[in-house]
């Protein structure tokens, strides 16, 4: 594909009307170590962490064990949510906690 600047002004247009930035900190020495792995898997590094970021569940065994994984769903199934927003309930919270102390 051939570098035009309508093209640019169109990629960037795309860019701003349906995508958003998120930035992450890694340990040092660990941005390779993943990009290792996406590459492996055969995407990009984003398409990973996006991946395993929307499929929470499908990780979560691993992460935390099976059955502390186990527990969290029943306790979701309880309450009628999903552990992914139980993540994102406590990733928020946890945000909000900790605003002004960086």
């Amino acid at each position: 594909m051939i570098y035009n600047e309508a093209r640019n002004r169109a990629t960037q247009k795309y860019h701003k009307e349906h995508l958003e930035q998120v930035n992450i900190k890694v340990q040092r020495g660990k941005k390779e170590e993943y990009k290792q792995i996406a590459e492996e898997q055969g995407c990009s590094l984003t398409a990973l962490i996006s991946y395993m970021v929307e499929n929470t569940d499908l990780f979560l065994p691993f992460i935390i064990g099976a059955d502390q994984c186990q527990e969290l769903k029943r306790i979701t199934e309880q309450n009628g949510t999903t552990i992914k927003d139980l993540l994102d309930k406590a990733v928020n919270n946890y945000i909000d906690k900790h605003k002004g102390s960086e």
